[in-house]
């Protein structure tokens, strides 16, 4: 689907348990400018509460997932833009500035 649409992908790793999702859930998701610039993106979501469940474990190791929250960003071709990947929180700003590095990758 993003190839067709030629839009790059955000990749949400979370788990229920987890006090540092729900923050990035609440406090950046919702902020009206990463709403605005998401839509850019395929948005995925990974949950992994079960990491035992062999689906999970399976996506976990194919994005090197080491712990929650992480994020993980495919550019239009499909292949990981690595220096955008965010690993726990972030703030609004900062994770912006993680989107523009995957909009701008070319």
């Amino acid at each position: 689907m993003a190839k067709e649409k030629k839009q790059p992908v955000v990749i949400d790793f979370y788990a229920d348990w987890c006090i540092t999702c729900h923050e990035l859930e609440n406090f950046v998701f919702t902020n009206p400018t990463v709403i605005k610039e998401l839509k850019k993106f395929v948005r995925l979501r990974v949950d992994a509460t079960d990491m035992m469940a062999p689906a999970v474990q399976e996506v976990v190791e194919q994005y090197r997932v080491f712990g929650l929250p992480m994020i993980v960003f495919l550019d239009e071709n499909g292949r990981e833009v690595e220096d955008a990947r965010v690993a726990g929180y972030l703030p609004p700003a900062e994770f912006l500035k993680s989107l523009e590095l995957v909009l701008n990758e070319k």
